[in-house]
């Protein structure tokens, strides 16, 4: 929540806050001190020292709380990490040193600029007995999981340095983006790409530094490892990536060089720092995020990313013994580290919950086993909820129009979500995917480094600009939604869900409309000819009409036409006829009057037709219990199947139990808490499939794509059908208006890059085809247990169920045909990327995605 738009409980959370002056960590058994070192004179300086004027959080103390029967509780002999809360300056830490000692726990890291000490113990009774101290404000444990920190340390992914040469044939080219249209960081470029001395700390999953976008970006000694027990590690090797391409993504989004090749970032020319903040399980508790801002405000970080959710709760409530003291703890390291005007840029997270209003929360502790628990618009979503923080949702390119929306996977709320910017179908930098160094991701975690970007932007322009200074400027200069043609009533002008509107990086800098040079942004250098491709283009003539074609060599194709807006923007949705011959093809948007042109290079494949879906028929009421789905593909086509209930609130839907993941052959269970469930299968030798889904009384849209010779199809229309407790017995049998699946031959095209699911808190990359609006993309599907064989395959269900542990959404399903079918089909890349199997980061999952799905399910059926 930022600081331009605080609510009221913002602004007494604000008003509790008093700043303290130095840093020093305390490693070690209790008593014994080493210091935090900034700097080699900081490392010199005696530990627990504080300013003179350090004043403590004006906050009532108050007894732990006694836990809920039902809730959980720390076991004797487990190591558990705690917050413990106290006065600040060095007597205040000091305090709870010995009451940390005395209760048979050992201090990790203290902060007497904030009175805030974590401490490790296997005692059970531990925070109960330092709650109970004198000077003790609130004591209690940042996880549920016992502590296995630094066992085993990861080894690292491999670099990009590792890749000789990367495949990227989906990658628009330098430039052409659609969120850099979509943003209109071209036209921001011409005031300032950023400067040097501005830094933007990258608080994620480590950065791959020797990317060849991010190569001399990264400040080595302004980068910093927290993910061991919440102790700063400035080695390379504790900030480098372990197990996720995340933060290597974000940092690409905020500061890719522009070298002619790869991607271009909102802020080129500014410092990225490291601060990574994610376990090689993807977990990220407070200690880690506490140790991360407090080195960002020590070290002259001037502007933070946070594309994550603290775990292990999705919402921490200020009256739980669980999560007050981790959620007071982590409150005071970031109104720390905004009062040293460090500006926290987080995203809101992909659930699409209101997190004013939700009830109940059955995601959490997201690391052990979750639980159904009461939760209130109190409950803080960390960090995009804390105040002073600026809150991002993402937005999408419509595929259907090329329109920019909101993009209703975003989680929302008055303390939740100042602004959004794109983030559905985001080109960044990683480390070697498949052959890659860029992908395509999809969340809320992609559309705050935009921010965070643009607010380095401003932050050059205007050097001595505070935190509050440089969000004021941004929410001021954001575009308001607007609703498609012909509806008064949508997301898009919710102010709780859009926050100030859409990013405006130029206007934000005082560039006005329309842009000078003309720009195309576009989601995919690969256009279908069988889906709708989306297109933006800014630089015209308010009013003039502007032809949209494709040029190969003498040939122009003309797609369409689109008239220029208010703004000067053009935006529309095309699908091509195919291209022969080895000629590059050409995408262009041509003013009419003014003559201006932009233009990118693409390829045209031959796409596949949707499979048909024959039973059931559209309108059938079917018994609950056992559904068959069966259709018709091209014969030994992958065949991925959804299965969504069109009417699903996250927001009460978003409360069910998770159904257990299915076993290999049995049928998938409808998921209700996400509202979708995925089925996979290979269609036989005269193309039928089939595929059983287990669902209780409800209303079901059922949707099926294909894959042939690595070429997805788009989703099939949606097929509407009930499941009811009694099937009336008068009711005619429907007749299927299913027609035959034409038998297409596609051109041999090289594999999309996977993309990941939009979900939960940070960015699990789950199917593919989530939220990747108007680009082809694979067909993998997030876990639902697995899909039944197809009838006459020769394949046998031996593949696995897989489960996710912690908040990921997503990790994959079993299928019910072989791993060898699936590759033969052209399946062999849906795989889910197992890139985060836990929590926080990339903000993606099942949930996520079933709100996109949902969207343009409902507008198919």
């Amino acid at each position: 929540m930022s600081a331009a738009h605080p609510s009221r409980r913002s602004s007494q959370r604000i008003a509790r806050f008093a700043a303290a002056a130095s840093l020093v960590c305390v490693v070690g058994a209790a008593g014994t001190a080493s210091a935090f070192a900034a700097s080699p004179q900081r490392a010199s300086e005696v530990a627990l020292t504080a300013s003179s004027s350090a004043e403590s959080p004006n906050v009532s103390a108050s007894p732990l709380a006694a836990a809920d029967a039902a809730a959980w509780a720390p076991v004797d002999g487990e190591a558990m990490n705690y917050a413990v809360n106290g006065e600040v300056g060095a007597a205040g830490v000091g305090a709870a040193a010995e009451a940390i000692a005395a209760a048979g726990g050992r201090v990790l890291v203290a902060y007497p600029e904030i009175g805030v000490t974590i401490a490790q113990t296997t005692r059970a009774a531990f925070a109960t007995e330092v709650a109970a101290a004198s000077g003790i404000v609130s004591a209690g444990p940042t996880r549920t999981l016992a502590v296995t920190d630094g066992a085993t340390p990861p080894a690292p992914m491999p670099l990009a340095e590792t890749l000789p040469t990367s495949s990227d044939p989906d990658l628009p080219q330098e430039g052409d983006a659609w969120d850099v249209a979509g943003a209109r960081t071209a036209a921001a470029h011409s005031v300032t790409t950023g400067s040097a001395d501005v830094v933007v700390g990258i608080a994620d999953s480590g950065i791959d530094d020797t990317h060849p976008d991010l190569v001399g970006r990264v400040d080595p000694a302004r980068s910093v490892g927290c993910s061991v027990n919440g102790i700063a590690n400035t080695d390379r090797a504790a900030w480098l990536p372990d197990s996720s391409p995340h933060g290597t993504h974000v940092a690409g989004t905020v500061g890719a060089a522009r070298n002619d090749s790869g991607i271009v970032g909102v802020a080129p020319s500014t410092t990225l720092a490291a601060i990574k903040v994610g376990d090689a399980a993807g977990r990220i508790y407070p200690e880690y995020v506490i140790c991360g801002i407090m080195w960002a405000a020590e070290t002259g970080i001037d502007i933070v990313n946070h594309s994550y959710f603290v775990d292990p709760w999705l919402g921490w409530c200020p009256d739980e013994a669980s999560q007050a003291a981790g959620l007071e703890a982590t409150r005071r390291a970031f109104a720390y580290a905004t009062s040293k005007d460090v500006l926290s840029v987080a995203a809101s997270g992909n659930n699409g919950i209101d997190f004013d209003a939700r009830k109940i929360d059955t995601s959490s502790p997201d690391e052990s086993t979750p639980a159904s628990r009461p939760v209130s618009g109190a409950c803080t979503n960390i960090p995009a909820g804390l105040p002073g923080i600026l809150g991002v949702g993402a937005s999408e390119l419509e595929a259907s129009s090329g329109e920019t929306r909101y993009a209703t996977l975003s989680n929302y709320g008055a303390d939740t979500l100042d602004i959004v910017a794109p983030g559905i179908s985001i080109w960044s930098s990683t480390p070697p995917m498949n052959g890659a160094l860029f992908a395509p991701f999809p969340g809320t975690s992609m559309a705050s480094p935009h921010v965070a970007g643009a607010a380095a932007l401003v932050k050059a322009k205007h050097p001595n600009a505070t935190p509050a200074e440089i969000t004021t400027i941004l929410t001021d200069a954001a575009r308001a939604g607007t609703c498609p043609s012909g509806v008064s009533d949508c997301p898009d002008l919710d102010k709780r869900r859009m926050g100030a509107g859409h990013l405006d990086i130029a206007a934000s800098l005082g560039v006005v409309t329309p842009d000078s040079v003309p720009t195309i942004g576009i989601t995919s250098r690969k256009m279908s000819t069988t889906e709708d491709f989306p297109v933006v283009a800014t630089g015209f003539r308010p009013g003039e009409p502007v032809d949209i074609r494709l040029t190969q060599g003498a040939v122009v194709q003309d797609l369409t036409s689109a008239t220029a807006d208010a703004r000067g923007e053009v935006h529309a949705s095309v699908r091509p006829t195919a291209t022969p011959g080895s000629e590059p093809v050409t995408l262009s948007a041509v003013g009419r009057t003014s003559a201006s042109v932009a233009s990118t290079p693409v390829l045209v494949t031959v796409g596949v037709a949707p499979p048909t879906i024959a039973s059931p028929a559209a309108g059938a009421q079917l018994p609950v219990g056992v559904v068959t789905i069966s259709g018709t593909a091209t014969p030994g086509a992958a065949v991925a199947v959804s299965l969504t209930k069109p009417s699903w609130d996250p927001n009460v839907d978003g409360a069910l139990p998770k159904p257990p993941a299915a076993a290999p052959g049995e049928p998938v269970p409808f998921d209700p808490s996400t509202g979708i469930s995925n089925a996979r299968t290979v269609a036989d030798a005269t193309g039928a499939w089939s595929v059983r889904f287990a669902v209780p009384a409800n209303a079901y849209n059922v949707s099926a794509r294909q894959r042939v010779d690595g070429v997805a199809s788009p989703a099939s229309a949606a097929i509407a059908f009930d499941a009811v407790t009694a099937v009336p017995t008068s009711t005619p049998t429907p007749t299927s208006t299913a027609s035959p699946t034409p038998t297409p031959t596609p051109t041999a095209t090289p594999e999309p890059s996977p993309q990941p699911t939009a979900g939960t808190g940070g960015s699990l990359p789950g199917d593919a085809d989530a939220a990747a609006t108007g680009s082809p993309a694979p067909m993998g599907t997030p876990g639902a247990g697995a899909s039944t064989s197809a009838s006459g395959s020769s394949s046998s269900s031996s593949s696995s169920s897989s489960s996710s542990s912690s908040s990921t959404q997503g990790a994959g399903p079993a299928t019910g045909v072989s791993d060898s079918a699936l590759a033969a089909s052209g399946a062999a890349g849906d795989t889910v990327l197992a890139v985060l199997t836990a929590s926080g980061l990339l903000l993606t999952g099942i949930a996520a995605c079933a709100g996109t799905r949902r969207a343009r399910s409902r507008g198919r059926a």
